[in-house]
């Protein structure tokens, strides 16, 4: 099936495989996310009806790392944790210039943090999501503040893996404040951005009640010489003792 973006829109039914899209709930300059249903005969997967956000990726041809975005894709799939939104498919089309990537994923019923909301407490919840993912060589390339969501429940998750980076458009969609020195200078390798999520944590972390001195270590232009995550949890859990 060939699809182009005029037949991306609210109210669109994609078969195969059985996706409709519902209604928008986020736009940036990759491509789009719905609320959707996933009709799918596939046993492993299982989510309640209109529970889905539908991804739309949208990729030059030629500046897309095509191999190592789908890799990452099947690696998401495969992510059974309960601690992570589940991604239960994806599928690619392409047209003349571009490839379009459908990917589905779990909606997550939540709001977006604010600086104000990030207690110490709520820093170690957003550090143990980011080192989950990177214990199950996930990388997320795309750490902001509006990428962690609150549930009602207190509930902390870290959503919209940094799929973009892929398309080598990442520093195009940032503001060059929000992006570390080696990606500004170019030297950073796309398929090892464990030292740039440790860089835009601090990014989100800035001007919170969190110590300006892990901050900074977080932010050191050094990659090697940054605070990993564990030894930022042990200085946050320390401060939390001590006051």
């Amino acid at each position: 099936m060939e699809l182009s973006l005029q037949d991306i829109e609210a109210g669109s039914v994609i078969n195969p495989p059985g996706i409709t899209l519902k209604e928008e709930i986020g736009r940036g300059r990759s491509g789009w996310v719905y609320k959707g249903s996933y009709d799918t005969s596939e046993p492993e997967v299982s989510v309640s009806p209109g529970k889905c956000a539908i991804k739309i990726l949208v990729a030059k041809k030629e500046r897309l790392d095509k191999e190592s975005l789908e890799k990452e894709l099947k690696k998401l799939v495969s992510l059974k944790k309960a601690q992570f939104p589940k991604y239960m498919g994806w599928y690619r089309w392409g047209n003349e210039k571009e490839y379009i990537y459908i990917i589905v994923m779990e909606h997550i019923d939540g709001e977006p943090l604010r600086k104000c909301d990030i207690t110490p407490e709520t820093a170690l919840k957003m550090i143990e999501q980011i080192a989950g993912y990177h214990k199950e060589g996930v990388t997320h390339k795309n750490i902001a503040l509006q990428n962690f969501l609150i549930d009602q429940t207190g509930n902390i998750y870290l959503v919209d893996v940094g799929l973009e980076a892929y398309t080598h458009e990442f520093m195009e969609m940032r503001e060059e404040k929000e992006l570390p020195p080696e990606i500004i200078e170019g030297t950073v390798d796309p398929k090892k951005f464990e030292s740039v999520d440790i860089w835009a944590l601090g990014h989100v972390l800035k001007g919170t009640t969190i110590s300006p001195e892990i901050v900074k270590a977080l932010q050191t232009k050094e990659p090697k010489e940054r605070m990993g995550l564990e030894a930022a949890s042990a200085e946050i859990r320390e401060s939390l003792q001590s006051s």
